[in-house]
């Protein structure tokens, strides 16, 4: 009796562990992105070759995938949202993680700083989208930052705080490509 009960746990847990893994090499052959209308044919593959090949891509923010009988695949793909790109090529999301998009062109601000400031860089350019959009931010090794934004100004910042001079000057020489010293914490010039 006793050994009857080892005999049916040990097949219950096979078959359970047969089933857990098997799920892995279910084949694809077909894979339906949920953005087409209709499924496209890639090389024999299996549901984990698929898993591994997406999380190996990391400007993948999640996925979904569903294995459709009898080889297809039903993937969807959340993609990061780039904020900023740093000057090396690496793209930089909300939560300034950094991540790759191969072969994409984003017009998003160009960040030249040091990698332990990005999310300084980015809450910079948060406040100055309030008023103008930032094309490029530089950091200096001194500390100072140099922002230029799209209307063709540029800012010479202390440090990667938002200057409370910022707005007016940019209201006051709107549509002008001038060059502001903001450096001293009371006092501004524009050339």
């Amino acid at each position: 009796m006793k050994i009857r009960s080892i005999g049916t746990l040990l097949i219950g847990m096979t078959i359970i562990l047969i089933s857990w893994y098997a799920g892995y090499l279910l084949p694809v052959k077909e894979v339906w992105f949920g953005h087409q209308e209709s499924t496209k044919a890639y090389p024999l593959a299996t549901v984990k070759d698929w898993e591994d090949k997406i999380q190996s891509m990391d400007w993948v923010d999640s996925y979904r995938m569903r294995w459709v009988y009898p080889s297809s695949l039903a993937l969807e793909l959340d993609v990061k949202s780039p904020q900023a790109v740093l000057v090396s090529g690496e793209y930089v999301a909300m939560d300034a993680s950094l991540f790759h998009m191969p072969n994409q062109m984003v017009d998003v601000p160009a960040l030249d700083v040091d990698k332990g400031h990005i999310i300084d860089a980015l809450t910079l350019v948060r406040y100055f989208e309030l008023y103008d959009s930032v094309k490029h931010i530089q950091e200096f090794s001194s500390g100072a930052v140099k922002v230029k934004v799209s209307s063709g100004m540029t800012f010479v910042l202390p440090s990667m705080q938002f200057h409370k001079a910022i707005p007016p000057l940019l209201s006051m020489y709107k549509g002008q490509q001038k060059h502001c010293n903001l450096v001293h914490n009371k006092y501004a010039s524009c050339y």
